[in-house]
Protein backbone atom coordinates (compact mmCIF):
# COMPACT_ATOMS: atom_id res chain seq x y z
CA UNK A 1 0.00 0.00 0.00
CA UNK A 2 1.31 3.44 -0.95
CA UNK A 3 0.50 6.45 1.17
CA UNK A 4 1.43 10.13 1.30
CA UNK A 5 5.12 10.89 0.88
CA UNK A 6 5.76 7.21 0.29
CA UNK A 7 4.39 7.44 -3.24
CA UNK A 8 6.90 6.59 -5.96
CA UNK A 9 7.98 9.71 -7.81
CA UNK A 10 6.38 8.57 -11.10
CA UNK A 11 3.00 8.12 -9.47
CA UNK A 12 3.30 11.38 -7.54
CA UNK A 13 4.02 13.25 -10.77
CA UNK A 14 1.15 11.62 -12.61
CA UNK A 15 -1.66 11.42 -10.07
CA UNK A 16 -0.55 12.70 -6.65
CA UNK A 17 -0.92 16.32 -7.70
CA UNK A 18 -4.54 15.68 -8.67
CA UNK A 19 -5.33 14.69 -5.11
CA UNK A 20 -3.29 17.56 -3.70
CA UNK A 21 -5.04 20.05 -5.97
CA UNK A 22 -8.34 18.61 -4.84
CA UNK A 23 -7.76 19.77 -1.28
CA UNK A 24 -7.11 23.38 -2.23
CA UNK A 25 -10.10 25.65 -1.51
CA UNK A 26 -11.44 27.92 -4.26
CA UNK A 27 -10.73 31.61 -4.13
CA UNK A 28 -12.96 33.36 -1.63
CA UNK A 29 -15.79 35.35 -3.12
CA UNK A 30 -16.88 37.60 -0.28
CA UNK A 31 -18.15 40.24 -2.67
CA UNK A 32 -20.75 37.89 -4.13
CA UNK A 33 -21.63 36.35 -0.77
CA UNK A 34 -22.43 39.75 0.72
CA UNK A 35 -24.36 41.08 -2.24
CA UNK A 36 -28.07 41.69 -1.65
CA UNK A 37 -30.55 39.65 -3.67
CA UNK A 38 -32.68 41.62 -6.17
CA UNK A 39 -36.41 42.11 -6.35
CA UNK A 40 -38.13 40.33 -9.21
CA UNK A 41 -41.40 40.36 -11.13
CA UNK A 42 -43.19 37.07 -11.85
CA UNK A 43 -44.89 36.75 -15.26
CA UNK A 44 -47.96 34.54 -14.90
CA UNK A 45 -50.69 36.01 -17.11
CA UNK A 46 -51.97 35.37 -20.61
CA UNK A 47 -50.02 32.69 -22.40
CA UNK A 48 -47.65 32.53 -19.42
CA UNK A 49 -50.37 31.47 -16.98
CA UNK A 50 -49.56 27.87 -16.08
CA UNK A 51 -51.33 27.86 -12.71
CA UNK A 52 -53.51 24.95 -13.81
CA UNK A 53 -50.38 22.92 -14.58
CA UNK A 54 -49.01 23.60 -11.10
CA UNK A 55 -52.35 22.62 -9.54
CA UNK A 56 -52.59 19.44 -11.62
CA UNK A 57 -49.06 18.37 -10.69
CA UNK A 58 -49.87 18.90 -7.03
CA UNK A 59 -52.95 16.67 -7.45
CA UNK A 60 -50.96 13.97 -9.25
CA UNK A 61 -48.30 13.92 -6.55
CA UNK A 62 -50.88 13.89 -3.73
CA UNK A 63 -48.18 14.58 -1.17
CA UNK A 64 -45.76 11.98 -2.56
CA UNK A 65 -42.17 12.81 -3.52
CA UNK A 66 -41.82 13.08 -7.31
CA UNK A 67 -39.64 9.97 -7.55
CA UNK A 68 -42.45 7.82 -6.15
CA UNK A 69 -45.00 9.19 -8.63
CA UNK A 70 -42.91 9.51 -11.79
CA UNK A 71 -39.99 7.55 -13.30
CA UNK A 72 -36.81 8.55 -11.50
CA UNK A 73 -35.18 9.84 -14.70
CA UNK A 74 -37.99 12.39 -14.97
CA UNK A 75 -38.63 13.01 -11.27
CA UNK A 76 -35.06 14.10 -10.53
CA UNK A 77 -35.60 17.05 -12.90
CA UNK A 78 -39.08 18.03 -11.66
CA UNK A 79 -37.81 21.14 -9.91
CA UNK A 80 -39.80 23.75 -11.83
CA UNK A 81 -43.09 23.44 -9.93
CA UNK A 82 -41.72 23.68 -6.33
CA UNK A 83 -39.31 26.46 -7.31
CA UNK A 84 -41.95 28.55 -9.08
CA UNK A 85 -44.37 28.03 -6.20
CA UNK A 86 -41.71 29.27 -3.77
CA UNK A 87 -40.98 32.30 -5.96
CA UNK A 88 -44.67 33.19 -6.08
CA UNK A 89 -44.62 33.52 -2.27
CA UNK A 90 -41.14 34.99 -1.93
CA UNK A 91 -40.77 38.27 0.03
CA UNK A 92 -38.61 39.76 -2.73
CA UNK A 93 -41.36 39.38 -5.31
CA UNK A 94 -42.44 42.73 -6.73
CA UNK A 95 -45.79 43.45 -8.34
CA UNK A 96 -44.34 46.44 -10.18
CA UNK A 97 -42.73 45.29 -13.45
CA UNK A 98 -41.15 48.70 -13.99
CA UNK A 99 -38.98 48.57 -10.87
CA UNK A 100 -37.86 44.93 -10.92
CA UNK A 101 -34.47 44.22 -12.54
CA UNK A 102 -35.37 40.54 -13.05
CA UNK A 103 -38.53 39.17 -14.66
CA UNK A 104 -39.07 35.45 -13.96
CA UNK A 105 -41.35 33.42 -16.22
CA UNK A 106 -43.77 31.20 -14.29
CA UNK A 107 -43.51 28.49 -16.91
CA UNK A 108 -43.10 24.86 -15.73
CA UNK A 109 -42.47 23.41 -19.20
CA UNK A 110 -41.40 19.92 -18.08
CA UNK A 111 -44.42 19.53 -15.81
CA UNK A 112 -46.67 20.72 -18.64
CA UNK A 113 -45.20 18.20 -21.08
CA UNK A 114 -45.31 15.24 -18.70
CA UNK A 115 -48.89 15.95 -17.66
CA UNK A 116 -50.05 16.38 -21.26
CA UNK A 117 -48.45 13.04 -22.17
CA UNK A 118 -50.00 11.44 -19.11
CA UNK A 119 -53.45 12.65 -20.24
CA UNK A 120 -52.82 11.26 -23.72
CA UNK A 121 -52.89 14.71 -25.37
CA UNK A 122 -49.24 15.71 -25.95
CA UNK A 123 -50.30 18.30 -28.53
CA UNK A 124 -51.82 20.37 -25.71
CA UNK A 125 -48.35 21.09 -24.37
CA UNK A 126 -47.00 22.28 -27.70
CA UNK A 127 -50.01 24.54 -28.16
CA UNK A 128 -49.36 26.09 -24.76
CA UNK A 129 -45.71 26.67 -25.53
CA UNK A 130 -46.63 28.38 -28.79
CA UNK A 131 -49.07 30.63 -26.88
CA UNK A 132 -46.33 31.38 -24.33
CA UNK A 133 -43.96 32.33 -27.15
CA UNK A 134 -46.52 34.72 -28.60
CA UNK A 135 -47.22 36.34 -25.23
CA UNK A 136 -43.54 36.82 -24.46
CA UNK A 137 -42.68 38.12 -27.94
CA UNK A 138 -45.31 40.86 -27.54
CA UNK A 139 -44.34 41.87 -23.99
CA UNK A 140 -42.96 45.41 -23.94
CA UNK A 141 -40.62 44.74 -21.04
CA UNK A 142 -39.14 41.83 -22.97
CA UNK A 143 -38.81 43.95 -26.09
CA UNK A 144 -37.10 46.93 -24.44
CA UNK A 145 -34.43 44.58 -22.97
CA UNK A 146 -33.94 46.66 -19.81
CA UNK A 147 -34.84 43.84 -17.44
CA UNK A 148 -33.26 40.40 -17.45
CA UNK A 149 -35.84 37.67 -18.08
CA UNK A 150 -35.30 34.36 -16.31
CA UNK A 151 -36.56 30.95 -17.43
CA UNK A 152 -36.43 27.98 -15.03
CA UNK A 153 -35.88 24.99 -17.29
CA UNK A 154 -36.33 21.52 -15.84
CA UNK A 155 -35.28 18.45 -17.79
CA UNK A 156 -32.60 17.57 -20.29
CA UNK A 157 -33.94 18.19 -23.79
CA UNK A 158 -34.54 21.79 -24.81
CA UNK A 159 -37.18 20.71 -27.29
CA UNK A 160 -39.53 20.54 -24.28
CA UNK A 161 -39.74 24.33 -24.71
CA UNK A 162 -40.78 24.05 -28.34
CA UNK A 163 -38.89 25.72 -31.17
CA UNK A 164 -41.04 28.92 -31.31
CA UNK A 165 -40.48 29.62 -27.62
CA UNK A 166 -36.76 28.82 -27.87
CA UNK A 167 -36.36 31.28 -30.74
CA UNK A 168 -38.08 34.02 -28.73
CA UNK A 169 -35.94 33.61 -25.62
CA UNK A 170 -32.78 33.26 -27.72
CA UNK A 171 -33.46 36.73 -29.11
CA UNK A 172 -33.95 38.43 -25.74
CA UNK A 173 -32.07 39.50 -22.63
CA UNK A 174 -32.53 36.13 -20.92
CA UNK A 175 -30.85 33.97 -18.27
CA UNK A 176 -31.71 30.32 -17.86
CA UNK A 177 -31.58 28.07 -14.83
CA UNK A 178 -31.16 24.32 -15.44
CA UNK A 179 -29.80 21.24 -13.67
CA UNK A 180 -26.53 21.17 -15.59
CA UNK A 181 -25.30 23.66 -18.22
CA UNK A 182 -23.20 20.93 -19.86
CA UNK A 183 -26.46 19.34 -21.02
CA UNK A 184 -26.22 21.91 -23.81
CA UNK A 185 -23.60 19.67 -25.43
CA UNK A 186 -25.70 16.50 -25.44
CA UNK A 187 -26.91 15.31 -28.82
CA UNK A 188 -30.60 16.29 -28.50
CA UNK A 189 -29.63 19.91 -27.79
CA UNK A 190 -26.88 20.28 -30.40
CA UNK A 191 -28.97 22.35 -32.81
CA UNK A 192 -31.48 23.85 -30.38
CA UNK A 193 -32.02 27.63 -30.69
CA UNK A 194 -31.67 28.04 -26.91
CA UNK A 195 -28.47 25.99 -26.64
CA UNK A 196 -26.31 29.01 -25.79
CA UNK A 197 -28.66 29.98 -22.96
CA UNK A 198 -28.36 26.50 -21.50
CA UNK A 199 -24.56 26.48 -21.84
CA UNK A 200 -24.40 29.72 -19.83
CA UNK A 201 -27.16 28.80 -17.39
CA UNK A 202 -27.24 29.07 -13.62
CA UNK A 203 -27.08 25.55 -12.21
CA UNK A 204 -30.08 24.34 -10.22
CA UNK A 205 -29.93 21.36 -7.82
CA UNK A 206 -31.59 18.09 -8.79
CA UNK A 207 -34.54 16.85 -6.74
CA UNK A 208 -32.94 14.48 -4.22
CA UNK A 209 -33.77 10.82 -3.54
CA UNK A 210 -36.92 10.47 -1.43
CA UNK A 211 -35.37 7.87 0.88
CA UNK A 212 -31.91 9.43 1.20
CA UNK A 213 -32.82 12.46 3.29
CA UNK A 214 -31.62 12.16 6.89
CA UNK A 215 -32.51 14.19 9.95
CA UNK A 216 -28.91 15.32 10.23
CA UNK A 217 -28.42 13.39 13.49
CA UNK A 218 -24.84 12.37 14.23
CA UNK A 219 -25.38 8.61 14.01
CA UNK A 220 -22.28 6.44 13.52
CA UNK A 221 -21.23 6.22 9.86
CA UNK A 222 -18.91 3.80 8.15
CA UNK A 223 -18.03 2.67 4.66
CA UNK A 224 -17.75 4.06 1.15
CA UNK A 225 -20.44 3.63 -1.48
CA UNK A 226 -21.48 4.08 -5.08
CA UNK A 227 -24.79 2.99 -6.55
CA UNK A 228 -25.46 3.35 -10.26
CA UNK A 229 -24.40 2.41 -13.75
CA UNK A 230 -20.86 2.26 -15.11
CA UNK A 231 -21.81 2.85 -18.74
CA UNK A 232 -21.12 6.56 -19.10
CA UNK A 233 -19.13 8.69 -21.52
CA UNK A 234 -16.48 9.65 -19.00
CA UNK A 235 -13.07 8.58 -20.40
CA UNK A 236 -12.85 5.65 -18.00
CA UNK A 237 -13.63 7.61 -14.83
CA UNK A 238 -16.14 5.11 -13.41
CA UNK A 239 -14.02 2.12 -14.37
CA UNK A 240 -11.14 3.63 -12.35
CA UNK A 241 -13.53 4.25 -9.46
CA UNK A 242 -14.49 0.57 -9.49
CA UNK A 243 -10.81 -0.40 -9.34
CA UNK A 244 -10.40 1.84 -6.29
CA UNK A 245 -13.28 0.03 -4.57
CA UNK A 246 -11.77 -3.37 -5.41
CA UNK A 247 -8.43 -2.18 -4.02
CA UNK A 248 -10.04 -1.04 -0.76
CA UNK A 249 -11.66 -4.47 -0.38
CA UNK A 250 -8.32 -6.18 -1.04
CA UNK A 251 -6.62 -4.29 1.81
CA UNK A 252 -8.73 -6.27 4.30
CA UNK A 253 -9.48 -3.07 6.16
CA UNK A 254 -12.53 -2.69 8.38
CA UNK A 255 -14.03 -0.18 5.93
CA UNK A 256 -17.10 -1.60 4.20
CA UNK A 257 -17.55 -1.14 0.45
CA UNK A 258 -21.03 -0.81 -1.03
CA UNK A 259 -20.67 -0.94 -4.81
CA UNK A 260 -23.81 -1.74 -6.77
CA UNK A 261 -23.29 -1.20 -10.45
CA UNK A 262 -26.78 -1.91 -11.72
CA UNK A 263 -29.18 1.00 -11.91
CA UNK A 264 -30.31 0.38 -8.31
CA UNK A 265 -30.22 4.11 -7.64
CA UNK A 266 -33.23 4.27 -9.98
CA UNK A 267 -34.98 1.38 -8.23
CA UNK A 268 -33.83 -1.26 -10.69
CA UNK A 269 -32.61 -4.67 -9.66
CA UNK A 270 -30.31 -4.99 -12.65
CA UNK A 271 -28.68 -2.89 -15.33
CA UNK A 272 -32.01 -2.81 -17.16
CA UNK A 273 -33.65 0.57 -16.72
CA UNK A 274 -37.17 -0.44 -17.63
CA UNK A 275 -38.25 -1.85 -14.26
CA UNK A 276 -38.84 -0.16 -10.92
CA UNK A 277 -38.70 -1.86 -7.55
CA UNK A 278 -39.57 0.49 -4.72
CA UNK A 279 -37.83 -1.70 -2.14
CA UNK A 280 -34.58 -1.72 -4.13
CA UNK A 281 -34.95 2.03 -4.44
CA UNK A 282 -35.53 2.35 -0.69
CA UNK A 283 -32.45 0.25 0.10
CA UNK A 284 -30.34 2.50 -2.11
CA UNK A 285 -31.58 5.60 -0.28
CA UNK A 286 -30.92 4.05 3.12
CA UNK A 287 -27.42 3.06 1.99
CA UNK A 288 -26.62 6.76 1.55
CA UNK A 289 -27.71 7.37 5.14
CA UNK A 290 -25.54 4.55 6.47
CA UNK A 291 -22.35 5.38 4.55
CA UNK A 292 -19.62 7.80 5.56
CA UNK A 293 -18.25 8.66 2.10
CA UNK A 294 -20.23 8.63 -1.16
CA UNK A 295 -18.45 8.73 -4.50
CA UNK A 296 -19.97 11.10 -7.06
CA UNK A 297 -18.35 10.58 -10.47
CA UNK A 298 -19.08 12.76 -13.46
CA UNK A 299 -20.92 10.91 -16.20
CA UNK A 300 -22.63 12.02 -19.39
CA UNK A 301 -22.73 15.48 -17.79
CA UNK A 302 -20.66 16.87 -14.93
CA UNK A 303 -23.32 16.70 -12.23
CA UNK A 304 -25.93 14.13 -11.30
CA UNK A 305 -28.58 13.71 -8.66
CA UNK A 306 -26.13 11.52 -6.73
CA UNK A 307 -24.40 14.62 -5.33
CA UNK A 308 -27.63 15.87 -3.76
CA UNK A 309 -28.58 12.40 -2.53
CA UNK A 310 -25.28 12.30 -0.64
CA UNK A 311 -25.71 15.76 0.92
CA UNK A 312 -29.33 15.01 1.85
CA UNK A 313 -28.14 11.86 3.61
CA UNK A 314 -25.25 13.59 5.44
CA UNK A 315 -22.77 11.49 3.48
CA UNK A 316 -19.48 13.17 2.44
CA UNK A 317 -19.49 13.46 -1.39
CA UNK A 318 -16.27 12.79 -3.28
CA UNK A 319 -16.34 14.60 -6.63
CA UNK A 320 -14.58 12.39 -9.19
CA UNK A 321 -13.49 14.16 -12.35
CA UNK A 322 -11.63 13.21 -15.51
CA UNK A 323 -8.34 15.12 -15.64
CA UNK A 324 -8.40 14.88 -19.42
CA UNK A 325 -11.84 16.49 -19.71
CA UNK A 326 -10.98 19.13 -17.13
CA UNK A 327 -7.96 20.11 -19.15
CA UNK A 328 -9.49 19.90 -22.61
CA UNK A 329 -12.71 21.73 -21.69
CA UNK A 330 -11.26 24.11 -19.10
CA UNK A 331 -13.43 22.57 -16.40
CA UNK A 332 -12.79 22.55 -12.66
CA UNK A 333 -14.02 20.58 -9.69
CA UNK A 334 -16.55 23.37 -9.23
CA UNK A 335 -17.81 23.65 -12.81
CA UNK A 336 -21.60 23.30 -12.97
CA UNK A 337 -22.09 23.00 -9.21
CA UNK A 338 -25.15 24.98 -8.10
CA UNK A 339 -25.23 28.25 -6.19
CA UNK A 340 -21.54 29.04 -5.59
CA UNK A 341 -22.59 32.38 -4.10
CA UNK A 342 -24.37 30.54 -1.28
CA UNK A 343 -22.63 27.15 -0.99
CA UNK A 344 -18.97 26.76 -0.03
CA UNK A 345 -18.34 23.57 -1.99
CA UNK A 346 -14.70 23.31 -0.90
CA UNK A 347 -15.77 22.81 2.72
CA UNK A 348 -18.50 20.21 2.15
CA UNK A 349 -16.88 17.87 -0.39
CA UNK A 350 -13.75 15.94 -1.22
CA UNK A 351 -12.31 16.00 -4.74
CA UNK A 352 -10.31 13.49 -6.75
CA UNK A 353 -9.02 12.86 -10.26
CA UNK A 354 -8.51 9.07 -10.20
CA UNK A 355 -5.37 7.65 -11.77
CA UNK A 356 -5.22 4.81 -14.29
CA UNK A 357 -2.06 2.91 -13.34
CA UNK A 358 -2.07 0.24 -10.64
CA UNK A 359 0.16 2.33 -8.38
CA UNK A 360 -2.14 5.34 -8.71
CA UNK A 361 -5.22 3.22 -8.01
CA UNK A 362 -3.52 1.97 -4.85
CA UNK A 363 -2.60 5.53 -3.83
CA UNK A 364 -6.13 6.78 -4.49
CA UNK A 365 -7.57 3.94 -2.41
CA UNK A 366 -5.28 4.81 0.49
CA UNK A 367 -6.23 8.47 0.13
CA UNK A 368 -9.90 7.52 0.56
CA UNK A 369 -9.13 5.28 3.52
CA UNK A 370 -7.15 8.09 5.16
CA UNK A 371 -10.11 10.41 4.84
CA UNK A 372 -12.46 7.72 6.11
CA UNK A 373 -10.31 7.40 9.24
CA UNK A 374 -10.68 11.09 10.05
CA UNK A 375 -13.35 12.69 12.17
CA UNK A 376 -15.73 13.96 9.48
CA UNK A 377 -18.63 15.05 11.67
CA UNK A 378 -18.13 18.78 11.10
CA UNK A 379 -17.94 18.39 7.32
CA UNK A 380 -20.97 16.13 7.39
CA UNK A 381 -22.99 18.71 9.31
CA UNK A 382 -21.88 21.53 6.98
CA UNK A 383 -22.94 19.54 3.93
CA UNK A 384 -26.32 18.60 5.34
CA UNK A 385 -26.93 22.18 6.48
CA UNK A 386 -26.05 23.54 3.03
CA UNK A 387 -28.47 21.07 1.46
CA UNK A 388 -31.32 21.95 3.83
CA UNK A 389 -30.75 25.70 3.44
CA UNK A 390 -30.19 25.96 -0.31
CA UNK A 391 -31.01 22.72 -2.19
CA UNK A 392 -33.98 21.03 -0.51
CA UNK A 393 -37.07 21.33 -2.74
CA UNK A 394 -39.11 19.03 -0.50
CA UNK A 395 -38.67 20.81 2.86
CA UNK A 396 -37.31 24.25 2.02
CA UNK A 397 -38.14 25.36 -1.55
CA UNK A 398 -37.99 29.00 -0.46
CA UNK A 399 -34.32 28.45 0.40
CA UNK A 400 -33.70 27.20 -3.14
CA UNK A 401 -35.51 30.26 -4.50
CA UNK A 402 -33.38 32.58 -2.37
CA UNK A 403 -30.20 30.87 -3.55
CA UNK A 404 -31.29 31.34 -7.17
CA UNK A 405 -31.90 35.04 -6.54
CA UNK A 406 -28.49 35.38 -4.90
CA UNK A 407 -26.94 33.79 -7.99
CA UNK A 408 -28.78 36.22 -10.24
CA UNK A 409 -27.38 39.09 -8.17
CA UNK A 410 -23.88 37.69 -8.67
CA UNK A 411 -24.44 36.79 -12.32
CA UNK A 412 -21.91 39.29 -13.59
CA UNK A 413 -19.14 37.95 -11.34
CA UNK A 414 -16.63 35.18 -11.96
CA UNK A 415 -18.02 31.81 -10.95
CA UNK A 416 -15.42 29.24 -12.01
CA UNK A 417 -12.11 28.25 -10.46
CA UNK A 418 -9.48 27.05 -12.88
CA UNK A 419 -7.88 23.66 -12.42
CA UNK A 420 -4.48 23.12 -14.00
CA UNK A 421 -4.96 19.56 -15.21
CA UNK A 422 -2.66 17.22 -17.08
CA UNK A 423 -1.95 17.95 -20.74
CA UNK A 424 -3.10 14.49 -21.87
CA UNK A 425 -4.90 11.44 -20.49
CA UNK A 426 -2.89 9.68 -17.81
CA UNK A 427 -2.10 5.98 -17.83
Amino acid sequence: MIHGSGEPSACRARCGSCRDAATLPPRTRSKELSRESPRFYLHESGGLNFSDTIDEMRDVLSGQPPDLAWPVGQAQHLVDVPLLQALSRHPLRSHDPESAPFHILSLPALASRLLAERRGHPAAHWQRMTAAAQTLAADRHFLNRRAIFVIVFAGIELNTLGEPFQRVIASGNVRMGCNDPTMAYLGPNARSPARRLMAEAITLPYYAHAFATSTGASAPRTGVMFHGGLGRWDFGNRARMKRIFVRIESTQSSVSVDLRTGEVSRGNQSALRGTFDVEAYRRSGLAYQASSICLVPAGDTITSRRLFDALAASCIPVLLRSGYLMNQRNQTFYTALPFPSSVDWANISLRLVPGASSSCVAADAMWLLAWHARSLGAMRRRGHSAFRRHMDYASNPSGVASALLAELAASGAETHHHYQGPARPRG
